[in-house]
């Protein structure tokens, strides 16, 4: 057991000390759009008569998901459907909410640490957040995962301002440098990752640096 915990140690120094294309969220200069604007774009894809229902972290499901622990996916803390919740609310609400929010932003912390927690999107499903305020490196509340026995393939983006993209060892190499790891994301750019790998789905996690821009993002499980 020992020799086992110092080749970890090992091969976890090792890890921290390869850069995997750091860039700061911040670096990239946005020209931005209006809160309407941005959240028309977002809506387009969906039906007049969608539902779509406000998650704990403060935005809005469309499909069903769960919320499970980040370590332990057999531990499931809810389940949500946008289409069957008693609480869900039209399109028209949904899309009022947000660019209310993103016009006049509340302080919105968001963890300077790594969630314990993943949200699972089922096929199709959606999620849209609310906006990221606060300074330094500021984490979504959820890992998102795609579905077992989906295609995998999560489709990210961000919108009022860059962001990064990355897996587990990318969110700690961030926290344990102060430099940004994982993939970037450009404001108003899709950008999908295949999350499948042989038979298991990778949970991502988004973070930004100094979200003054009040940055938000959408991911989707693609069909």
């Amino acid at each position: 057991m020992k020799t086992r915990n110092n080749l970890f140690g090992v091969l976890l120094a090792t890890l921290l000390s390869i850069p995997f294309t750091p860039v700061f969220a911040s670096e990239k200069v946005v020209e931005y759009e209006s809160p309407q604007q941005i959240v028309e774009t977002i809506f387009e894809e969906y039906d007049a008569d969608d539902k779509f229902l406000k998650m704990p972290d403060g935005g809005y499901l469309h499909g069903q998901a769960k919320i499970v622990d980040a370590y332990d996916n057999s531990i499931v803390y809810g389940e949500y459907d946008s289409e069957t919740d008693p609480n869900a609310v039209s399109i028209e609400v949904a899309k009022e909410d947000l660019i209310n929010f993103d016009a006049n932003p509340q302080i919105e912390t968001r963890g300077a640490g790594i969630p314990n927690k993943t949200k699972v999107l089922a096929a199709g499903a959606s999620y849209t957040s609310s906006v990221f305020t606060a300074s330094g490196w500021r984490f979504s509340d959820y890992f998102i995962q795609a579905a077992a026995g989906t295609s995998g393939n999560l489709q990210w983006t961000t919108y009022n301002d860059s962001a990064l993209i990355g897996d587990m060892g990318d969110a700690l190499n961030t926290l344990n440098t102060g430099s940004g790891y994982g993939r970037t994301l450009y404001p108003g750019v899709p950008y999908t990752v295949g999350t499948k790998m042989n038979g298991w789905y990778q949970s991502m996690v988004y973070f930004t640096y100094n979200p003054t821009g009040r940055p938000y993002y959408h991911v989707k499980n693609l069909v």
